[in-house]
């Protein structure tokens, strides 16, 4: 017979030591929250860093200065990359006289890095348009509503904005940009305004959003599932490893012994599960039996032993703690082993085998 945990045997293996596997629990739950700041974390130091790794103006001049063959490609990736940060904006509609609209992005790009164009914003901001005006002017269209979107990025925030504030007053200035001079223009917006550009914050805040209340409740229940399983495997090898037999616990037998797994009775009171015991150590009363049992681990299970004992006068059944309080004279047929599982120990148990050696006697293995 295999000795298969029953049911009430995993119930108090899991309650006997629940402190640990509430502990992994919170372990694994705590590790998950942990990750997940780090993530967060690990994505704001990221960002931070690439905002404070943008070419400056003076280092892109420096780069378009070299050689064409000196540029590398790394080199113009890296200027496209700064001049597309903290770039200001402002729409446009232009229309002709017979109210079709006059949408030629890269016609407007041209008239916008004119020389005469360029002279009159430079002249009002009071600085070059640097790293140059065509680096810096980009025109395009949206497509849905027919505007046509004029933005500025010289890799400084603050030429945008007054550049762009200026280009926004020379699209209106009269007799400056003759092809325009007998479109309507509409300024579709107030002034130019600074493009809002994914940060560091607008991550952190969507990963943030990412996590609902569902998603966050299903981590949870994951989490508190795996630290369970982890719990109950960290359990299960403490009680492999603890000094105690405990249940599923493969005992050293010789081919001879009999081993009864009396803790596999299912549905009895341990009372009843006790005088069942009893029987067993009872039966053959013709043998001079000896029971080891480490000591009075249940005194209810002694008394109802000494009590059968005494009822029948057995004085072939010997009840001692160690193979060695045997009286040398004493002739054994049968040693029964009593083993309570989670209290007796695996020395103890090893040491009476050793000595059993010598007696040669038939054993039996009462587990309970």
């Amino acid at each position: 017979m295999k000795n298969i945990p029953t049911k009430e045997e995993l119930i108090g293996y899991i309650k006997s030591d629940k402190k640990t596997i509430g502990q992994t629990v919170a372990v694994f739950i705590i590790l998950f929250i942990l990750l997940l700041a780090y993530s967060l974390y690990s994505n704001f130091t990221d960002m931070r860093e690439e905002e404070e790794l943008f070419l400056s103006q003076e280092e892109i001049v420096e780069i378009l200065d070299r050689e064409p063959e000196e540029v590398s490609a790394a080199d113009i990736r890296n200027i496209e990359e700064a001049l597309e940060q903290e770039r200001y904006s402002f729409g446009v509609l232009i229309e002709r006289d017979d109210q079709t609209f006059y949408n030629y992005p890269a016609l407007i790009t041209e008239f916008l890095i004119s020389e005469e164009v360029v002279a009159f914003v430079e002249e009002r901001v009071g600085t070059e348009i640097l790293p140059s005006a065509e680096l810096a002017v980009e025109v395009s269209e949206d497509s849905s509503t027919r505007i046509l979107e004029v933005v500025i990025g010289t890799a400084d925030e603050d030429d945008n904005r007054i550049i762009s504030q200026a280009y926004y007053e020379a699209i209106q200035e009269e007799g400056l940009i003759a092809p325009l001079d007998d479109k309507t223009i509409y300024m579709m917006d107030d002034e130019s305004f600074l493009i809002e550009e994914e940060t560091w914050v607008d991550l952190v805040m969507a990963q943030i959003q990412f996590i609902t209340p569902a998603r966050a409740a299903v981590g949870f229940i994951i989490m508190t599932g795996l630290g369970l399983i982890a719990g109950v495997v960290l359990v299960l090898v403490k009680t492999m490893l603890r000094k105690e037999i405990p249940f599923m616990y493969e005992l050293k037998v010789e081919e001879s012994d009999k081993v009864l797994y009396y803790n596999q009775i299912r549905d009895v009171e341990p009372v009843e599960r006790y005088s069942k015991l009893i029987h067993a150590v009872m039966s053959f009363p013709e043998k001079k039996k000896l029971v080891l049992a480490q000591y009075d681990l249940n005194q209810q299970f002694i008394l109802l032993l000494e009590e059968k004992i005494n009822e029948r006068d057995e004085s072939s059944i010997v009840l001692l703690n160690d193979v060695e309080e045997t009286p040398v004279n004493l002739n054994i047929d049968e040693v029964i082993i009593l083993i309570e599982q989670n209290k007796t120990t695996k020395n103890w148990y090893r040491n009476q085998r050793i000595q059993l050696e010598r007696l040669g006697s038939v054993v039996t293995i009462l587990t309970y």
